[in-house]
């Protein structure tokens, strides 16, 4: 079933951007709710999983521009498209897998 989740992405990528309003107004909407409901919150890092081409870092990056940003995506080719919106720097890592299968044990920290 992944595997054919990945499939589509991949082959949409290039129209992706088009055609994904609704993905942008939700990317918008979690952005001003975040700020309603923590107004002083000020993050070192940001964790951008499922990027896709990247809304909501491009929603989060105005209001936390000194804050180092991961995109992690299944699809190469819509990380890939994320990669041209934010160039890879000390500022942005980017990277490619399964949220699922991936080991964060900082969040979770965190979050006991």
């Amino acid at each position: 079933m992944k595997d054919q989740i990945k499939l589509r992405f991949d082959r949409a990528y290039e129209s992706y951007e088009k055609v994904a309003l609704v993905q942008k107004e939700c990317a918008q909407f979690l952005t001003s709710t975040l700020l309603k409901t923590m107004p002083n919150f000020s993050p070192t890092s940001i964790l951008d999983l499922g990027t896709g081409t990247g809304y909501a870092t491009e929603c989060l990056l105005p209001l936390f521009p000194r804050a180092s940003y991961t995109l992690k995506d299944m699809s190469d080719k819509m990380l890939a498209k994320a990669k041209e919106k934010f160039n890879p720097s000390a500022q942005f890592t980017f990277t490619g897998g399964d949220m699922e299968t991936t080991h964060f044990p900082h969040i979770w920290s965190l979050v006991i």
